[in-house]
């Protein structure tokens, strides 16, 4: 496939696999509903609204019966079944992607599970990695005092300058991160995200502007968050 800068385009895998088992309930986080939309509508919808997206892979866990009942909207979507780990999702959602996008194209990873997105922001991300070999992650700064413990005691007070807490979706060119993924889950390295692999590989992601709003819903109380952010238009 050609690779000319100007064949570019931008796609996503939308990791919606997870159990979530630290937010209870009885189904996954990502169906949990905010103003009577799902946690994984917002994600999708946010993604595909993105100017740049040719189209994605919706990654969900095997037998789930929830995702097909419900009202989302598919038609340039591709879905797929998620592995044991969130790392093999990711490397599922990318081997369907190879099958029809160029290596040069973005790529766009998010989790289903953090609705307050928007498509200025997202456009923005693209825009700050006009012409980067590698791709990027959104970050924030670290804030709060940050404390290393063991055994119910602090052992010491970390540094906190350089220090970010990633978010997503993160973005890297499409075939360097799915051999980054592919040679960390055959070597069985611990990735918990896009850019561990990357690292792990050789190559140094550029930090892009996060979003504070962008929230992880983990817990029950997250969804309350959630519902203020999202009603603010993220």
């Amino acid at each position: 496939m050609s690779s000319n800068n100007t064949e570019q385009r931008s796609w996503f895998v939308l990791v919606a696999a997870g159990q979530g088992k630290r937010f209870g309930g009885a189904l996954p986080k990502q169906y949990a509903t905010v103003g009577g939309k799902t946690l994984l509508a917002y994600s999708l919808e946010a993604l595909l609204d993105t100017t740049s997206i040719a189209g994605g892979v919706m990654v969900v866990a095997e037998e789930d019966p929830v995702w097909s009942r419900l009202d989302l909207p598919m038609d340039k979507v591709r879905v797929t079944v998620g592995g044991d780990v969130r790392a093999r999702s990711v490397f599922n959602g990318l081997r369907v992607l190879m099958e029809q996008a160029s290596e040069q194209d973005w790529v766009m990873v998010h989790d289903a599970a953090r609705p307050c997105i928007n498509n200025q922001w997202l456009n923005g991300l693209l825009q700050q990695l006009e012409g980067h070999p590698i791709g990027g992650v959104p970050v924030v700064p670290v804030v709060d005092t940050l404390k290393y413990g063991s055994q119910d005691y602090v052992e010491k007070t970390v540094d906190r300058n350089h220090m970010w807490r990633a978010q997503t979706p993160q973005i890297f060119r499409l075939g360097l991160l799915y051999r980054a993924l592919e040679l960390a889950l055959s070597a069985g390295k611990p990735v918990t995200d896009e850019s561990s692999a990357v690292e792990l590989a050789g190559s140094k992601p550029l930090l892009l502007s996060g979003l504070e709003s962008n929230i992880k819903v983990t817990r029950q109380e997250d969804l309350a968050l959630a519902k203020y952010y999202l009603s603010q238009g993220s």
